[in-house]
């Protein structure tokens, strides 16, 4: 209490907030699932219909298998060649 020790008593402090400006009032545009390369979940200003929705989940998935034949014929040519490049050191 009042004997001489420090920091046993508690202090009390007036502290005064004031608004300086207008609250936020955020609303979103677009959610993407992923970051900035996922399907679109939700757009405020432009909607699609089911069939449109299922006509560029197919496209996606087209794009995305033409891409894995491409790096497996790659992956094949790659090792073709470093087979025949070894063939050629050996002779």
């Amino acid at each position: 209490g009042k004997g001489g020790k420090k920091g046993s008593g508690v202090r009390q402090s007036v502290v005064k907030l004031h608004e300086i400006g207008p609250r936020l009032e955020l609303v979103p545009v677009k959610i993407e699932e992923g970051v900035c390369d996922g399907k679109v979940l939700f757009h405020k200003y432009n909607t699609r219909s089911e069939k449109e929705v299922r006509q560029q989940d197919k496209e996606k998935k087209d794009a995305a298998d033409l891409k894995r034949k491409r790096r497996e014929a790659q992956e094949r040519n790659v090792e073709r060649k470093r087979k025949h490049s070894s063939k050629g050191e050996e002779d």
